[in-house]
């Protein structure tokens, strides 16, 4: 949220980057694999905003690739600014 105006987001390629561990905290149980087994495809899951801070973001869509585009207002982010995002496998 450091650009304001319109931008992307690739949702997808930050659900593999947490859930392949390549952000260093990935950590599992005693004998979990040390990698999760199935990462589905980016047209393998739903994309859904459930909550976000009006006074920061507007015009938000996201396409079945897992691409959000947003506009965000002009001096609106701060520490506090917030978007909840969910992945829900198809």
């Amino acid at each position: 949220t450091t650009v304001d105006g319109q931008t992307t987001k690739n949702l997808y390629n930050e659900y593999i980057r947490q859930f392949t561990g390549t952000n260093g905290r990935l950590v599992g149980s005693d004998g979990a694999p040390s990698v999760i087994p199935y990462l589905p495809a980016a047209t393998d899951l739903f994309y859904y905003i459930t909550d976000y801070d009006p006074a920061v973001f507007s015009n938000i869509s996201i396409d079945e690739n897992g691409v959000m585009t947003y506009t965000i207002s002009s001096g609106a982010a701060s520490d506090c600014s917030y978007i909840n995002i969910v992945f829900v496998l198809k």
